[in-house]
């Protein structure tokens, strides 16, 4: 009972063991797990360090358009923004206002996420392939002069512009985002400057936070504790200054206490839950591996100390041939390296396209029979019912000269298929070190454990075939040396008799005065050897 409940531990752990695996597997099948788990905090993250330099290229951004689209701080829509000539209506002058109405006849818009997006509904109308403009001159970023082009291409040209500055506008809001910036523009006299800011912090307090950075093309200086911030990051600045003409200044933070609930907020919400739960997952994996491989290494050690119970060897299922368990067990393994060929060659098992979260399932099913198995052969062997009946023919046969099999190496053949499956899980560890794929390690895990199974059932088969071998040698010599013994014990007696037997004859045939006193002496000789023979007899018979 208590090796049954270890076994149905050892299988509840593997199951825990292989759906925890599956469920890291397909949660954070796209996700950088081995960053999250050396990654103290979402600042020192890839999705971090992608979100500050977008909002760093959105600082310039918002600069370079604001000079185009606002006035006072709010949107213009009459603010010009380019002009056109064509052979119909002359000089145009586009607005705002003229862009967003032409763009909403032909379907354009922004949405929710600042995307161009196009609606195609009854009240649209399509562009016209045939009016051409001739763009003299467009305002944003810069002035720009620009030969014949389509309103289409210039209309989506102009929306996806105008969708970059709602977006910079909205992401860089002074109550609405965490990332805090001061932008100052100065030009080579220093009789102009300009300063742009979403904070009422001081550059000294930006200078002071938690996460800071100071870029200044002025002095090529660049001054920050995050760590991926390098002369690479001043170079794209340059490239991407508004003034071109005037030297800059950045000074920006990132409040870490995520107050305004922005990207940065966001993304670090998803982040702490996502590291929390993937640590859950990963605390759950450990343990109960842990704990399956406890229960496997007891599990063990039980039925090297398994007693007999008469109770159990009535079971049918002992009745059953060893050589079909053998035979199962070799399926089993079989099928574990059929799954291993598929998952490392394609993705698809027996013409099913799987998951490797699918494919740990196929190898626990596999798994699960192959502890019931050993618990058998555990029962079979504290019921001597283990050996199989082709290695008893054999131990049989073990004496005869003229016998051509034998069966110490039909032992060792079995053992290079053994070690073949320890070298193909080898194999499977080594790709999972290149891979970090934890299927292949599963499988080479599952592999290996049922070989060692094995191994010590063939182990304990080899033990038990010398043994016998050494009985069966000793219980010959022994009875040889009986039946020298026995042999010349009873020659002794019986010579004797025969002996007196003839010496008697002679008396009775040739009579003398004294041949009454010799019979009376050899018959008292003959009563004492063949009660001497009667007793060596019965020890023959009770020995046997």
């Amino acid at each position: 009972m208590i090796r049954f409940t270890t076994a149905f531990i050892n299988i509840v752990a593997a199951i825990i063991a292989i759906v925890t695996i599956s469920m890291v597997q397909v949660e954070f099948s796209n996700t950088n797990t081995q960053a999250i788990v050396n990654s103290p905090s979402f600042e020192e993250t890839v999705e971090f360090r992608e979100l500050l330099n977008e909002r760093m290229d959105e600082v310039f951004t918002l600069i370079s358009l604001k000079n185009v689209f606002e006035t006072n701080g709010e949107l213009n829509h009459s603010a010009l923004v380019a002009e056109s000539l064509d052979k119909a209506n002359g000089i145009k002058k586009w607005t705002v206002n003229d862009c967003l109405n032409e763009a909403r006849i032909h379907g354009l818009t922004i949405n929710n996420d600042y995307k161009l997006t196009t609606i195609d509904s009854a009240e649209t109308v399509p562009f016209s392939k045939n009016v051409i403009y001739n763009f003299m001159l467009k305002l944003y970023p810069s002035q720009v002069r620009v030969g014949a082009q389509n309103e289409e291409a210039f209309l989506t040209e102009f929306m996806t512009t105008l969708s970059k500055y709602y977006k910079a506008s909205h992401d860089l809001s002074k109550n609405l985002s965490n990332f805090k910036y001061i932008a100052k523009f100065r030009d080579a006299l220093n009789e102009k400057e300009l300063i742009y800011t979403n904070t009422d912090l001081s550059e000294r307090e930006i200078l002071d936070s938690k996460y800071f950075a100071r870029i200044s093309s002025i002095d090529n200086i660049i001054s920050s504790n995050f760590s991926f911030i390098n002369t690479q990051t001043l170079t794209n600045a340059k490239q991407n200054n508004p003034h071109p003409d005037m030297d800059f200044s950045l000074f920006y933070a990132i409040d870490s206490n995520y107050p305004s609930d922005d990207a940065f907020a966001n993304y670090n919400l998803t982040y702490t839950n996502t590291k929390n739960r993937f640590s859950t997952l990963l605390t759950i994996s450990i343990l109960s591996c842990l704990l399956f491989i406890f229960t496997l290494i007891t599990y063990m050690v039980q039925i090297l100390r398994s007693k007999k119970d008469v109770e159990e060897s009535k079971s049918l299922f002992l009745q059953i041939p060893t050589e079909l368990y053998i035979f199962f067990y070799i399926f089993e393994v079989a099928l574990l390296i059929l799954i291993t060929n598929r998952l490392i060659s394609t993705s698809t098992l027996f013409g099913y396209n799987i998951s490797r979260a699918t494919a740990n399932f196929y190898v626990l099913a596999v798994y699960i029979p192959t502890i019931i198995l050993i618990e058998i052969f555990a029962l079979k062997y504290s019921n001597d019912t283990l050996t199989p009946a082709s290695i008893k023919a054999l131990k049989e046969n073990a004496e005869d000269v003229n016998n051509t099999i034998n069966p110490r190496t039909l032992f060792f053949g079995t053992l290079v298929p053994i070690l073949a499956f320890i070298i193909i899980s080898i194999y499977l560890i080594f790709q999972f070190i290149k891979t970090n794929d934890t299927g292949l390690l599963i499988i080479a895990f599952f592999i290996f454990i049922s070989t060692l199974s094995f191994s010590i059932y063939v182990l304990y088969l080899f033990h038990a075939f010398n043994e016998a071998i050494n009985v069966e040698t000793r219980s010959n010599e022994m009875r040889s040396t009986l039946i020298t013994n026995v042999t010349h014990d009873i020659k002794t007696p019986l010579t004797s008799i025969l002996n007196y037997a003839e010496i008697i004859t002679d008396e009775i045939k040739t009579p003398h005065e004294n041949s009454k006193e010799n019979l009376l002496e050899y018959s008292k000789v003959l009563i004492n050897k063949s009660r001497r023979l009667n007793e060596l007899i019965n020890d023959l018979i009770f020995d046997s």
